[in-house]
């Protein structure tokens, strides 16, 4: 009898336990970003239900770091046995797995098109339904690239139920008539397509793949013009750029308040200032929210980048986390764990492995809709990672550094001037940052005087901090970041053969010039010969750390060895011939790093400008020449 006490105990106690965890498992569900990628992956993190770590471009994830659904559950009503991949998706109801989505391939038997919009309930929106009151070519299949339904959850889902029941060939035969479905249930159908609008009556297309749609009016939402930062030159033909809208989502259902509330991710990527990945969460007309890497992180893939194709806020229940996005205007992902930038890069116009120097402008996003007082940005050297309280600083702006930047000046316009600056441990006022970015959309969260720092020359460990209530947060990243403060050291230059302001002749010419120069980060060197009367200039082009001809003394950190190496030959002959005389004569180096280097505030215009052509130093010698 106590052993079956024990046991009914032990019972009871699974029976909660499992409920608890049944609960837990429901309210993650209910919470994330869902979205799916453009490549397939490994997972390393939490073992899917099915126990298949394979990811397939086609499953709908979940930000949390599980699958929400396969691709074979989302066609589970269409008898597609194939993965046909996933283009755009809406999740309508969450526990109940209602999903409105498209695919990247057709039907393998006709049952749909790419461009066709499906629901998991079996409903089918023909692409010619879509389009139909945009008063197109009834046979033109444009595609469909991302998705978000408006209205409330019982309209929409009573709105697929209908049709469902029409079934697909009614809505191929009357097209016009989802229209009138579309405003009997009070809902709205936003959209962006694979291709291009046909060309209007004005020679120009009647819309965009970037721009947003609607269904039920036949009219541009949104235009990928006014989505995107104004630092951007999107739009098509004036700004010479169509970026595309490859996913897009809301919060909320209720017809949204356009800039405050779509969130949305491009076709092609921008490496401009303020660079975005094709795979980065936007905010209509801010800039990135969420990193590619923020929301496949939890899944653990060997990669910090897998693209983007759909995206949902599901129910909106959704936290957007503070982050660091950008430093020096370099994309974080762009940033190895060396503290690097473009690892990848050729290393000619555009340096790999660039270290960043002088001041340091850091961009990141601070959420509208989460109470934040404030917020810092914070570092300690990496050889001290993880680091005690007592080796963290925060980056401070002094007033005395005087950055100034523009506000609002009560008429509408943003023509008032705002002295900002931090307080002594770093710390903005997150609420004044936020009106200040209506006035400066791409306000930088900091400005790190780097060449202040500790170290000036150390790889350090930078994350941002915020607080809420009476605790502080961190982002979820640490992010490196590797300085260099020094430009070239060590520079000597001298002929091979002969004495500097020596004399020299036709038959010393060429001369092999020696010379020696070190840098951590070295990038490139050039020669320049210059002298006589008119004054004559001959450069002799760039050499670069990564060229490996033969006799080439150089490596990454500069010349080979502690003693002069040979480097390049210069000739007098070289020069116009009427530079050519009795004179005197110089020969230059100039040494160039890999840095990227932002200069100081220029107020009141908070001029931001970014070198990214690195520290340099140079080096001379002269000799006389006679014919």
């Amino acid at each position: 009898m106590e052993r079956m006490k024990i046991r009914s105990m032990v019972l009871l106690v699974s029976i909660i336990f499992l409920l608890m965890c049944t609960a837990t498992a429901q309210h993650v569900r209910e919470k994330g970003i869902f979205f799916s990628t453009e490549e397939e992956f490994v997972i390393r993190g939490l073992k899917p239900a099915d126990g298949n770590p394979i990811i397939s471009d086609g499953d709908l994830l979940n930000s949390a770091g599980y699958v929400y659904m396969r691709n074979y559950e989302l066609l589970k009503k269409f008898k597609a046995r194939s993965d046909l991949g996933l283009d755009a998706a809406d999740v309508i109801n969450i526990r109940g797995h209602f999903v409105a989505f498209s695919t990247e391939l057709d039907h393998p038997y006709g049952g749909f098109t790419a461009g066709d919009l499906l629901a998991t309930n079996g409903a089918i929106v023909p692409n010619a339904a879509l389009l139909a009151n945009f008063n197109i070519p009834r046979g033109l299949d444009l595609g469909l690239d991302a998705v978000q339904i408006i209205g409330t959850e019982d309209r929409i889902i009573k709105f697929f139920d209908a049709v469902r029941k029409r079934g697909r060939e009614y809505w191929i035969e009357k097209p016009k008539a989802i229209g009138e479905y579309l405003k009997k249930y009070g809902v709205d159908i936003w959209f962006s397509t694979e291709g291009t609008g046909p060309l209007s009556a004005k020679k120009i297309p009647m819309f965009l793949d970037g721009d947003l749609l609607s269904a039920a009016a036949g009219t541009i939402v949104l235009r990928n013009r006014d989505a995107l930062p104004v630092l951007v030159p999107a739009g098509i033909p004036s700004r010479g750029v169509d970026f595309g809208m490859d996913a897009v989502t809301f919060r909320g259902r209720e017809k949204p308040e356009i800039r405050k509330y779509i969130y949305y991710s491009s076709e092609i990527l921008f490496e401009g200032r303020m660079g975005f990945t094709d795979g980065d969460v936007l905010k209509s007309g801010n800039g990135i929210v969420m990193l590619n890497s923020g929301l496949i992180l939890p899944f653990k893939p060997k990669t910090k980048f897998l693209g983007l194709d759909a995206l949902s806020f599901g129910n909106g229940k959704i936290d957007l986390y503070p982050q660091i996005t950008h430093f020096n205007q370099v994309h974080v992902s762009d940033i190895s764990i060396t503290g690097l930038a473009y690892p990848g890069a050729p290393g000619r116009e555009q340096p790999k492995d660039q270290p960043f120097g002088q001041w340091i402008q850091i961009h990141g996003y601070i959420p509208d809709d989460i109470d934040i007082q404030r917020f810092r940005v914070v570092y300690c050297k990496a050889s001290d990672h993880p680091c005690s309280i007592t080796e963290i600083d925060g980056i401070e702006v002094t007033a005395a550094q005087d950055w100034h930047v523009k506000c609002s000046d009560g008429f509408g316009g943003c023509n008032g001037d705002y002295h900002w600056f931090s307080d002594s441990d770093g710390w903005f006022n997150a609420a004044q940052y936020r009106t200040l970015r209506s006035c400066n959309p791409d306000l930088p969260l900091t400005m790190w005087n780097s060449v202040s720092a500790p170290d000036k020359n150390a790889l350090y460990v930078v994350w941002l901090q915020i607080q809420r209530g009476g605790g502080v947060q961190v982002e979820p990243f640490k992010h490196y970041i590797q300085l260099d403060n020094t430009p070239p050291t060590n520079l000597a230059l001298a002929p091979k053969n002969g004495n500097i302001c020596g004399e020299f002749g036709p038959d010393n010419m060429p001369i092999m010039v020696q010379g020696r120069f070190k840098d951590d980060h070295f990038w490139r060197y050039r020669l320049t010969l210059f002298g006589g009367d008119p004054l004559g200039i001959k450069h002799y082009g760039w050499k670069y750390h990564d060229d490996s001809p033969e006799g080439d003394f150089v490596d990454p950190t500069g010349t080979i060895g502690p003693s002069i190496v040979d480097l390049h030959e210069v000739n007098i002959n070289n020069l116009p011939v009427e530079s050519i005389d009795d004179c005197a004569y110089a020969v230059t180096i100039h040494v160039r790093d890999r840095t990227i280097r932002g200069y100081m505030f220029d107020a009141p215009n908070d001029d931001r400008p970014i070198w990214t052509y690195g520290w340099y130093s140079w080096y001379a010698f002269t000799f006389d020449y006679t014919p």
